[in-house]
């Protein structure tokens, strides 16, 4: 069993995608552009929003920083609350706590909504550091999250063998890789088929049982 994990928020502990979704559909309507449905805008959960702004809508770096301010008028305010624990995972963490292994969370969602997401659901108790990127994008390299996750928990690099971040996205797998801690994928989040198997994931799971199955070493 790992000592210490690291957790990806969306599409890992939390089904974000609602709040997302609709937030950027309000951004979209407000730039007077074409409003997709919800699941045509999937690629925009995950990557930074100024980056996918700018490559989904062939935005300048200013136009795709404006898209982000308007989607964040939504999303600081509705969007936030329409996140959702996956089933499982409130009683995984407890389990894990329970069990002495010590958490936080490398995410690319930033400061303060990670923190509030969290904290809605009683699921922040669990984590000893939340490292985010800014909300202007700075830190945002899924390597340099793990890296600060990992001094704020006291991990050394001698006790890397001992970790594991777990994500839903290649950006997770690639950037546990790059720190070299073990990369766990999980399918039942927002990565298009193969897409973690192609990253590199030294293990992919397909639900949270299988999850709880691999982290907790139980047959059941």
């Amino acid at each position: 069993m790992y000592q210490y994990l690291l957790f990806d928020l969306d599409g890992t502990l939390c089904d974000t995608s609602c709040g997302v979704l609709r937030s950027v559909q309000y951004a979209l309507g407000k730039m007077n552009l074409p409003v997709p449905e919800a699941d045509a805008l999937r690629c925009f959960i995950g990557p930074p929003l100024v980056e996918i702004f700018g490559e989904y809508c062939g935005f300048s770096r200013d136009e795709a920083v404006r898209a982000t301010a308007i989607y964040r008028e939504r999303y600081s305010v509705t969007g936030v609350l329409e996140a959702e624990p996956y089933a499982g995972i409130p009683d995984l963490l407890a389990e894990l706590s329970a069990r002495g292994v010590i958490m936080g969370i490398a995410t690319g969602k930033p400061a303060p909504y990670s923190p509030t997401i969290l904290e809605n659901h009683g699921l922040k108790k669990y984590f000893r550091t939340i490292s985010t990127p800014e909300l202007d994008g700075r830190h945002s390299d899924k390597r340099e999250l793990i890296t600060r996750a990992l001094e704020a928990m006291g991990v050394k690099p001698a006790d890397y063998a001992q970790v594991a971040m777990i994500g839903d996205r290649h950006f997770d797998i690639i950037g546990a890789h790059e720190v070299g801690v073990t990369a766990i994928g999980v399918q039942y989040g927002f990565a298009p088929d193969g897409e973690l198997e192609t990253a590199g994931a030294d293990y992919v799971v397909e639900s949270v049982s299988a999850l709880r199955r691999l982290l907790l070493e139980v047959d059941a």
